[in-house]
């Protein structure tokens, strides 16, 4: 996994949590390793987003600073959807609950890793790099 080069992700770590990436603007992304699962085409698993500040809801009602997600990824075409999310008033999913929601599978819009993102740093996280074509 590519946490060990991530500097500065072990203070936040805990058992549960890896390190995957830090963005520019502070974002820490972690893998929760042992959710990692298989369920039909898509490989499932929880990945953590930690904000450095406060962020807020779409309406502006509601202050967070961590999302916890389980997305549903289909390794062979790097592609990833929302499964859960959870989202947390505190740091490294601390704190109340401020929203939650399910999307079925009926529900779920698969979209491409995008090369040097977020999204890129989490399927290669849970699939491994993709060979070269």
């Amino acid at each position: 996994m590519a946490a060990s080069w991530v500097s500065g992700l072990a203070t936040a770590s805990t058992e549960r949590w890896d390190g995957v990436s830090r963005d520019a603007a502070g974002l820490i992304l972690y893998l929760d390793k042992a959710s990692i699962s298989n369920a039909g085409d898509a490989t499932l698993a929880s990945v953590l987003f930690d904000y450095p500040d406060s962020q807020l809801s779409l309406d502006a009602s509601r202050a967070y600073r961590s999302v916890e997600l389980r997305l549903a990824i289909r390794c062979g075409a790097q592609e990833y959807a929302r499964a859960s999310e959870l989202r947390y008033s505190g740091s490294h999913a601390t704190g109340a609950v401020v929203s939650r929601h399910i999307w079925t599978p009926g529900e779920r819009r698969f979209r491409r890793a995008a090369p040097f993102t977020n999204s890129q740093a989490i399927v290669t996280a849970v699939c491994g790099t993709p060979a070269a074509g």
